[in-house]
């Protein structure tokens, strides 16, 4: 019987070839065999354990991952509100925005009311009546009888504007104005032109509205003047077209007025004709247009007629700033010499500074003047004369200092040797010498010097607080006063520099918030004008100066200087008859 098979080292049935193999052989190739297979078997379970600690770790990847979009989802989830919530904090946002702009509107009204209290008492504090000073003729007295509307009443300032004098000046100078005229035929400009130099000026003529087509004709034409006349100078860089002018121009037309605006050389859109541009001293041209409206005018006897027409017909002369200083020094010159028209009833002087130094102005309003002067020089550069100019090395270096020039002092001081100025006597020709300097060009062109010798009644309106006029008003013309009872100065707390922006009895933003109307002003002029045509006083304009010049003075005090003789605001100048 064959002997069994003995199983192989590799599982199968031994050969013979490994029947034939010794035992020990067949022991040691078993053990190798053992061994490969361990190496094998180790080197795949290493393999099997990377690959095992690989897809461990891309599983705790994954599940990482997973783990992070689940908790995403779940926040997502959680953070998810409901429309409850919206609702809620919808509701919330609009409460906190509402509690933010009541709590805003509440400070905001807190601010302004106390600003408007502030500016109330300000306002309470800043209402007073006007002071009046006058010397106690019958005259004065008739005139400060119909001007009760004036001086009896406190000056009430607006708010804010009246209440500060920057804010009021500039009202003055940038107001608005009245509306043109509905019917265009009752204003209309005339050319004059002055025969001593042909120097072209141009007249704003006005006419009340319910005048006649037949008076208004002939006025237009050149014809006679059976109203009496206003006629209007403006201040320094202005014209006829600022809303101070044409409100006062419309208060006196509307009153029955006939009105004159007069432009001076160079200003109102006409082009110089000479090399000689207006100045302060220069009064000229103001002769040459007081002279041609006399002539027209009407000089009959009469009363105020039923149509509203005044007569006997007078010129009168109503200046402002600048312009006020010219229409005293004109009067000054006039009755010194004993030469004024008679046909020149009177005179009112608005925001006068009297007593010209343009170096005490200040730095930032000189500055301001100055660049409106240069306005004045620059729009002239391409007329004949700004060409002759620019050919002629003294006034092409007077051209230049001017424009270099920062302030209104300086410029005048850089003017002053080539400014047009007037004789001294009758008949006041004009010439060319011009001035030393500047401090020579103030000193002979102020008006203050000369306002002792003006013989018709004059009323000066100035404030205390007008930043050009208002320091040493008093030190300049009360000497002047003095000498002259022709003269009622009636003097404000508030007003600025041709302001006057006051409050009306319904309003305490003012009785003229966009300047269209009448200021306190207009009014004043208005009624002191017609004040001179309704009185009926009988003084003798030498008689009362003689027995000015005797006059002892006292105050409310019982001082030397003054007495009160009419209310608490009028100081009539006492004289010892």
């Amino acid at each position: 019987m064959a002997p069994p098979s003995v199983p192989s080292a590799n599982g199968g049935l031994a050969s013979d070839v490994e029947k034939q193999q010794p035992a020990s052989d067949i022991q040691s190739g078993a053990f190798k065999n053992v061994e490969t297979k361990h190496a094998v078997d180790g080197e795949n379970n290493r393999v099997v354990e990377s690959m095992k600690v690989s897809l461990s770790l891309q599983s705790d990847r994954e599940s990482e991952y997973e783990s992070e979009i689940d908790t995403n989802e779940d926040l997502s989830v959680e953070t998810e509100p409901d429309q409850d919530s919206l609702d809620n904090n919808e509701n919330k946002s609009k409460f906190m925005h509402g509690k933010n702009r009541v709590v805003g509107a509440v400070s905001a009204a807190s601010l302004i009311f106390a600003s408007y209290s502030t500016l109330r008492r300000r306002q309470d504090h800043m209402t007073s009546l006007p002071s009046v000073l006058a010397a106690p003729t019958l005259r004065n007295r008739s005139i400060l009888s119909l001007l009760s509307n004036i001086t009896s009443k406190a000056l009430r300032p607006s708010i804010p504007v009246g209440t500060f004098a920057s804010l009021n000046s500039a009202h003055g100078y940038f107001r608005a104005g009245p509306l043109p005229p509905e019917n265009n035929t009752h204003s209309w400009r005339e050319i004059v032109v002055n025969p001593h130099d042909r120097e072209v000026l141009a007249v704003d003529w006005e006419m009340p509205h319910f005048s006649s087509a037949s008076e208004t004709e002939s006025v237009h034409s050149g014809g006679i003047i059976r109203r009496s006349v206003v006629l209007l100078l403006h201040g320094l860089n202005n014209d006829s077209s600022f809303g101070y002018v044409r409100a006062c121009s419309r208060a006196a037309a509307d009153a029955g007025f006939v009105v004159a605006s007069l432009n001076y050389r160079g200003c109102g859109g006409t082009k110089l004709q000479t090399v000689r541009g207006f100045n302060a001293g220069f009064t000229g041209d103001l002769r040459c247009v007081v002279d041609k409206i006399a002539e027209r005018i009407w000089n009959g006897d009469g009363n105020i007629k039923a149509d509203g027409s005044l007569t006997p017909c007078r010129l009168f002369l109503v200046g402002f700033s600048l312009g006020a200083n010219m229409v005293v020094k004109f009067l000054g010159e006039e009755g010194r010499e004993g030469s004024l028209h008679p046909i020149v009833g009177g005179a009112v002087s608005v925001s006068n500074p009297f007593r010209l130094n343009g170096a005490t102005i200040p730095y930032t309003t000189g500055f301001l003047l100055g660049m409106g002067v240069k306005r004045t020089f620059l729009r002239n550069v391409n007329s004949p004369v700004g060409h002759f100019a620019a050919r002629c090395s003294t006034f092409g270096n007077m051209f230049k200092s001017v424009m270099w020039a920062p302030t209104i002092g300086s410029i005048d001081n850089s003017f002053a040797p080539h400014m047009i100025c007037v004789e001294a006597e009758h008949p006041f020709v004009p010439h060319t010498r011009g001035y030393a300097d500047g401090a020579e060009y103030w000193a002979e062109s102020s008006s203050s010097r000369l306002v002792g010798f003006v013989n018709v009644p004059l009323l000066v309106l100035t404030a205390e607080d007008d930043f050009i006029s208002g320091k040493g008003f008093m030190s300049a013309i009360y000497p002047g006063i003095v000498r002259n009872p022709n003269i009622i100065v009636i003097r404000t707390t508030t007003g600025g520099h041709l302001g006057w922006h006051d409050a009306s009895s319904f309003n305490v933003f003012g009785r003229n918030p966009l300047g269209r109307g009448l200021g306190w002003a207009d009014m004043a002029v208005v009624d002191f004008l017609k004040a001179l045509l309704a009185t009926t006083a009988t003084d003798n304009v030498s008689k009362i100066s003689e027995q000015a010049s005797s006059s002892s003075l006292k105050d409310n005090r019982g001082s030397q200087t003054g007495e009160i003789l009419k209310g608490d605001n009028t100081m009539l100048l006492q004289s010892k008859l």
